[in-house]
């Protein structure tokens, strides 16, 4: 009993001092609840309340331990032998926290690991150690490791397998060497292999209440997503490089086809103003019907000079502002503005980030058309801003013929018209150029009309930090 005294009576402990037959000799106030619960018979615990019986424990002199629940609590039961005193000591430790915990663990990795089960990814758990806690089928099957390397202590082996796929060994060695040494810190990486495939990886911290226990290692299969993409960049490089050879060539020949157009007007001006009086009223009509079509040629040939120019002269971007260009703009139209007596009125318009050339461009194509697509009434014209979070709209209104809803797309192909080229001369290229020179700058235009009662042209232009002033 002398070596029980350093367990006083007040002890949260449970202490027990019993004989080989189980006959209680000392029991401390919190041995009640254990006592409570384990069988006992006239002042002696019952051996079937162990596993083992006291007296085996005294003779081969080895201590046991045991769980046993009692109530609410779990208690570690050890039972110390003391040989030459023929008795046991028996102290009870309070695990029930930690037997709670544990089995919030293993719930918690149940559902780890159904949940990393049905990931389209290859998941890898590992602690700090870089041993293995959990993965599932799919990083075995991307990675094609034997299921039997996957265990607690295979993770050497498992590493060392996924390395000798790889095109960048090394570098990838290396970085993982770097995730252990920083337990908190996130890393993303793409990897080659040496059949060709590429995987995205990603590795973050595994964390318990803040601290870094683990980290978790995914792997996205983008073979085919990396070989859809090379694809399409190569179509897109087929593309650009037959835009420029398209865009050549329709300079070249728009180019080269004027002189030899111009010639022939010449000549069939001449012929008009010299034979005029020896041809018969037929004669007379077929040279203008050539003549007309000559020009008409010309201005066909100048227009499509002048969309090839959009990509062959476009000019660095910087700081336009829009009011000084349409001053320009209602300069080089006041002959047609003083001609049809139009309106126009003009709202405050930003400063913006563009091609200055371009830009006036489309704003003396969308004010031309304004004064000319009008009926009776006088032109009235009106331009202004809209600003929102992204961009600026600038919209171009009339009180012209209007357009029909199903020709808003077809107006701004190129070569396309909708009405007679007597009332409303031109190309049908202006539109187009327009269409052009915006998406350039990275916005769009369209256009909402009533038949008879107007149209408004519209283009954004997005915000690159210019501001209003």
């Amino acid at each position: 009993i002398a070596q029980l005294a350093r367990f006083p009576a007040e002890s949260p402990t449970p202490v027990l001092r019993i004989s080989g037959d189980g006959t209680i000799f000392y029991a401390n106030n919190a041995s009640r609840l254990l006592l409570k619960h384990l069988k006992q018979l006239n002042g002696r615990i019952l051996p079937d309340n162990f596993s083992v019986s006291f007296a085996e424990l005294l003779v081969l002199n080895k201590i046991h331990q045991q769980e046993v629940i009692c109530g609410e609590i779990t208690y570690m039961l050890t039972i110390s032998p003391q040989p030459g005193e023929g008795e046991l000591n028996l102290y009870a430790a309070d695990i029930t926290e930690r037997r709670q915990a544990e089995e919030l663990n293993k719930k918690s990795l149940s559902l780890l690991e159904a949940t990393i089960e049905s990931t389209a990814d290859g998941i890898l758990v590992v602690d700090r150690k870089g041993s293995i806690l959990c993965f599932n089928q799919k990083f075995i099957n991307m990675w094609r490791i034997p299921a039997e390397v996957m265990t607690l202590d295979g993770g050497k082996e498992v590493q060392d397998l996924m390395l000798s796929q790889l095109c960048e060994s090394e570098k990838f060695s290396v970085k993982v060497k770097e995730m252990y040494k920083q337990p908190k810190a996130t890393s993303f990486d793409v990897l080659t292999f040496k059949d060709g495939r590429v995987f995205e990886r990603y590795s973050q911290p595994q964390q318990v209440n803040g601290v870094a226990v683990g980290r978790v290692w995914s792997f996205r299969d983008i073979t085919e997503r990396k070989q859809t993409m090379q694809k399409l960049e190569q179509t897109m490089e087929n593309l650009r490089s037959s835009n420029r050879d398209l865009e050549q060539f329709a300079y070249i020949a728009s180019h080269d086809l004027q002189e030899p157009l111009r010639m022939v007007a010449n000549y069939l001006q001449l012929i008009d103003r010299r034979y005029r009086n020896k041809l018969d009223q037929d004669g007379v009509d077929f040279i203008g019907y050539a003549v007309d079509g000559a020009v008409r040629m010309q201005q066909l040939i100048d227009s499509l000079l002048d969309y090839s120019r959009l990509q062959t002269r476009k000019r660095p971007f910087e700081t336009v502002n829009l009011e000084q260009i349409l001053q320009r703009t209602f300069r080089d139209l006041e002959d047609r503005i003083v001609e049809t007596g139009a309106t126009v009125r003009v709202d405050p318009l930003p400063k913006v980030t563009g091609d200055p050339v371009q830009l006036a461009l489309v704003l003396q194509n969308l004010v031309g058309n304004a004064l000319k697509f009008r009926d009776k009434n006088q032109p009235e014209v009106h331009i202004y801003a809209e600003e929102t979070s992204a961009c600026w709209k600038i919209s171009v209104c009339d009180n012209g013929i209007g357009i029909e809803p199903e020709h808003y797309e077809r107006i701004f192909k190129i070569f396309q018209r909708l009405n007679n080229r007597t009332d409303y001369p031109g190309t049908g290229i202006g539109l187009a150029i327009c269409r052009r020179v915006i998406e350039r700058h990275g916005g769009e235009i369209g256009v909402k009309s009533v038949i008879g009662k107007g149209s408004v042209f519209w283009f954004t232009l997005p915000k690159r930090g210019e501001r209003q002033l």
